[in-house]
Formats: structure tokens, sequence, C-alpha cells
């Protein structure tokens, strides 16, 4: 039997979990219903978004339904750990996020310092790319810390258990850096240069075309600066903590302790604030999902009431506040590509 506090701990788990999910699903929905949504640099968030979504599905037979089952021993327990249990998808997950955050930032960095290399402007071929090159180096990475998961039944967790002929604590000093300090110094170096032409270098603005366009991309820049502090910060700590149990091991530092369960909740955290995030700083967003939200309550009502659902459920552009003119005026942020 579970105690109290590993209830509440599950419960917490699983809150933080269906804002996750439920919050980038939406974030995905709204840019798959509406064509003014459906550009490059939102497609680069919609990947953020499905990294963010892994992360909750798998964080739930780890660490919400861990009390409700008594986890296998042996190969079984073994795979099990190394496909669901042991995290090894979370890890992926973060591995692409990582990546597709330096991405952005070198797209932002070129949009905004160097607007005239038009070969730097953020594509769909590009966003291809861009996304094959997260996901398959997120594999890559986590390839052999997938393969080296058991379950350890003394401790009733997953763990790694690497071959003696591996060079565990250099793959792990490895990780740590590729996943944490790279890119948290390339992002600061990136937004650091880009905070300096938008805010410091106002020489070229003399019209109030240009100094809506710089409010624009202020904004733009705001949002992406805060999504990537928000993930160092959240990150940071778990991966600190991973580089300390495999290289300079501590007794009160291990899979499963208090430390490590407080920098999983942060990784939750981050995954859940994301969304928010968007519909913040991006009125096309907070429109979609408002509508989103709006037309699935409207279902249920007419389902509840007896009446057929209207067919045609999607909205004009128009209708959602997606026309061109106000497209340009107010939510110049969502295109950030070009800005």
């Amino acid at each position: 039997m579970a105690s109290v506090p590993d209830i509440l701990l599950a419960a917490l788990f699983f809150l933080l979990i269906a804002v996750d999910v439920a919050g980038n699903a939406l974030i995905c929905m709204v840019v798959y219903r509406s064509k003014e949504m459906r550009r490059p640099m939102n497609y680069l968030l919609v990947n953020l978004a499905v990294a963010d979504i892994v992360i909750g599905v798998f964080m739930l037979p780890r660490h919400v339904f861990h009390h409700t089952f008594q986890h296998p021993t042996g190969m079984t327990g073994d795979y099990l750990c190394k496909f669901m249990t042991g995290g090894g998808f979370i890890w992926m997950s973060a591995a692409a996020s990582g990546i597709l955050l330096i991405a952005i930032a070198i797209v932002r960095y070129f949009a905004v310092v160097h607007p005239l290399l038009r070969a730097f402007r953020l594509n769909n071929r590009h966003v291809l790319w861009i996304t094959a090159v997260s996901w398959g180096f997120a594999i890559l990475l986590t390839g052999p810390s997938l393969s080296s998961m058991v379950y350890d039944p003394k401790r009733d967790f997953c763990v790694e258990d690497w071959a003696e002929w591996y060079p565990a604590r250099v793959h792990v000093a490895f990780v740590f850096i590729v996943n944490c300090i790279v890119p948290t110094t390339a992002m600061i170096l990136l937004y650091a240069r880009i905070i300096f032409k938008l805010w410091c270098n106002q020489d070229e603005i003399t019209n109030s075309v240009q100094i809506a366009r710089l409010k624009a991309r202020r904004s733009a820049t705001l949002m992406l600066i805060n999504l990537t502090v928000v993930h160092a910060l959240c990150w940071t700590p778990n991966y600190v903590l991973y580089f300390l149990i495999s290289i300079f091991p501590v007794p009160s530092f291990h899979y499963g302790s208090t430390a490590y369960t407080i920098t999983v909740l942060l990784v939750l955290v981050n995954a859940a604030a994301d969304p928010m995030l968007y519909t913040w700083y991006i009125d096309g967003f907070k429109r979609g999902m408002r509508s989103a939200i709006y037309c699935c309550h409207r279902n249920r009502v007419n389902v509840l009431g007896g009446k057929t659902p209207r067919e045609n459920i999607t909205r004009k552009p128009a209708e959602l506040g997606f026309s061109a003119q106000e497209q340009n005026n107010k939510d110049e942020t969502v295109d950030t590509s070009h800005l």
C-alpha cells in the first residue's frame, strides 16, 4: 500500500501531466486547424509541444501508476524499463527539445541581426531538416542509456547497468555537455546579440512602421527568451543530478531520492508551462485555443441536449481573428522567421 505522501505526490504529477498533455495538444490542434497558423516557426513550436507530450505520457507509468502494480523482474522487467518505466523517452525528448531551441535561436539571430540573408530564412524545408536532425540526434544520444536500463528490485527503480567495456563516465559527461552546457551557452550568446540589436541599436528607426515592426520583433524575442530560460532553469538541476549520480556518487543522491523527484517535477513544470508561454505572447494561439475549447464545449452541449452537432465546425480565419490585416497589426509575433 502506498503512503499518503506517495499518493499526494502521484496526484501532483498527474495534475501537471494533465495540464502538459492537454495544453500542448491544443497547441498542435490550433496549428492544424488554422491555415494562418501554419507557418515554419509555429511548426517548430509544434515539435516542442510533441516533445512535451511525450515527456508527460512517459512520466505516467514511472511517477503516477508506479504504486498501482508490481513491477516485473528479470528480462521482462528490464525491457519494461527500457521502453516504458525507465524514462528513456523522456531523455530523448529533452535532447530533441535542446536541439530545437538552438535551431530557433539561430533562426531568430539571422532574422534580426542579418535579415538580408535570405538563405537563412526559415521555410518548410528547413523545418523538415531541423526536425529530422533533432530527433535523429536525440535517438543516437539516448540509445546507449536506453540499452543499459535495467530494473533493480532492491531500489524498486530502473537504473543504468553499464557494460564493463563501455566508458560510462565519458558517455555521461558527453551527455551533460551536449544537452546542458552547449545549448545554454549557445542560446545565451545568440540572444545576447539579438537583445543588443533590438534594444540597444536603434539608429535605423525613422518612422512609425519601423517602430511597430520593432515592437513585434521584441515581443517575439521575449517569448523565445522566456521559453529558453524556463527550459534551462527546469532541466539543469536534473542534468546536474544525473552527472553527480554517475560521476561523483553521493549517498543522498540516487534514482528515486527526494532530490531526484524534485528535479523531475521541475522538468514536468517546464512541459506544462510551454503552452502557457505560447498563448501569453502569441494572440493567434490564444484565439485558436479559445475557439477550440468553445467548439468542444458547444459540441458537448449539443450531444447532451440531443442535438446533432453542426457538420461545419471549422470556422474561417477571419471569424477567429486571423484576418490578414489584424495578423499584421496585432499578431506579428506568430511568424517570427521574418521579423
